[in-house]
């Protein structure tokens, strides 16, 4: 194949939808081992869980330290286009512990929590979006889309246009743009009689 002397730029809109079980091992990634660590707080994520659940998302913390238990929070995320990032409006916490002592303890630390766990998941988007970027990369070198249908080239950047949710999972509209070749290999004509 041959490559063409310039190649123009392209940008193609690509819905995107992340069922709640990936979105739970992608989670997993930056949260699982995360401590929440202030003052008399000093917590580690062991495990998390996350689902849609009324109108809301849902996330279940299994933690040990200062406070062995679960922490429940449910909140409605919404994407923040300017900041590339999600923000958890409606934040509701519940913490759930069978030790007596602990649940004393959930009335005195639950606003410190609460701050840290906003803290914690206050992050931008740019890290899960580079690695998206990178696998599409990878996947383009050599891609046959068809037989006799090549595609090569590279993203150079990809946005998150929107994002929405539902019982199933996230609905993510994405731009991508960078520079993206087609080749049809040559096609025999069937002669005419």
């Amino acid at each position: 194949m041959e490559n063409l002397s310039q190649q123009p730029l392209s940008q193609i809109n690509i819905p995107v939808f992340v069922s709640w079980t990936e979105a739970q091992k992608i989670a997993k990634q930056y949260l699982v081992g995360m401590k929440l660590d202030q003052g008399q707080l000093n917590v580690t994520v062991l495990d998390i869980a996350i689902r849609e659940q009324n109108g809301k998302v849902f996330l279940s913390l299994q933690t040990e330290g200062t406070y062995d238990g679960d922490i429940i929070v449910t909140a409605k995320p919404v994407f923040k286009k300017e900041e590339n990032k999600v923000d958890f409006e409606d934040l509701d916490l519940k913490m759930e512990t069978g030790n007596l002592f602990q649940k004393g303890m959930v009335v005195l630390l639950r606003r410190t929590i609460e701050k840290q766990l906003e803290k914690m998941l206050d992050i931008t988007l740019d890290q899960p979006i580079n690695q998206l970027l990178n696998i599409v990369n990878t996947q383009l070198a050599g891609f046959q889309a068809a037989p006799m249908v090549n595609i090569t080239g590279k993203i150079n950047e990809m946005d998150l246009l929107e994002m929405t949710y539902e019982a199933k999972g996230l609905f993510l509209q994405v731009a991508a743009r960078g520079h993206i070749q087609f080749y049809v290999d040559t096609i025999e004509r069937p002669e005419i009689a």
